[in-house]
């Protein structure tokens, strides 16, 4: 596949034993999602879902918000 040029390290290792498979029946949208879930683990994905959760711009432009 293509796609498999654009990577490397634990992405290609990914690819090679989850992906190559069963390469037919994988869209690039949940190839993405199953890559990051493979690549990242739980509690990162919690610590930026936090960090994210925190941001409010309430009722601010986004120029006010940024400054």
């Amino acid at each position: 596949s293509t796609l498999s040029y654009f990577l490397k390290d634990k992405a290609y290792e990914f690819y090679i034993n989850t992906i190559s498979r069963n390469l037919h029946t994988w869209t690039l949208r949940q190839f993405f999602i199953e890559l990051f879930n493979y690549c990242f683990s739980i509690d990162f994905c919690i610590y930026i879902y936090n960090k994210f959760e925190r941001f409010r711009q309430i009722d601010q432009s986004a120029l006010d918000y940024i400054h």
